[in-house]
């Protein structure tokens, strides 16, 4: 893919790769005006070594895939507080919860993700069905769409039903 865009929310994403066909950059913002980017560095082995709105990572010598640590590249890239999170007997999360944010995530009988709801002081901002692989809706407090995902010869795009 080397691009998407959606019209109805103005927003464009570019895509370029390496000769390997690893993302490097990926620049987003407003449709028609130049947006943000942001840029990955890899090591020789495959591992990403940086990524420029995030920071450095940091890699086990006897793990060499292993992530052991990402230092940011400034304190207000990664959150100081606590992350919880609950897991299923499948190891899926099910519950994460941030300072006074709470992600909820339901799966069904196949172990898919079925539905996501974010709230805040447990006041609901936002649910999320995932009716299929290429369906979805989304319910707020100011919004309910419907998400279709189809595919084209050359590229997937994201659109409203």
């Amino acid at each position: 893919m080397n691009s998407r865009s959606e019209r109805i929310i103005n927003r464009l994403e570019t895509f370029n790769y390496d000769n390997l066909d690893r993302l490097i950059k990926i620049t987003a913002g407003q449709i028609g005006q130049t947006g943000i980017a942001q840029n990955f560095y890899y090591h020789n082995n495959g591992n990403i070594t940086a990524n420029s709105q995030l920071g450095t990572y940091n890699y086990l010598s006897t793990k060499p895939h292993a992530v052991t640590q990402i230092e940011p590249i400034n304190n207000r890239v990664i959150s100081e507080n606590q992350c919880l999170v609950t897991y299923n007997f499948f190891n899926q999360p099910t519950k994460i919860t941030e300072s006074n944010y709470e992600l909820t995530i339901s799966y069904g009988a196949n172990q898919q993700r079925n539905q996501t709801i974010i709230k805040q002081n447990n006041t609901t901002l936002s649910n999320r069905y995932y009716v299929s692989k290429q369906y979805e809706i989304e319910k707020t407090t100011l919004l309910y769409r419907r998400i279709c995902y189809f595919k084209k010869q050359l590229f997937r795009s994201r659109s409203l039903c």
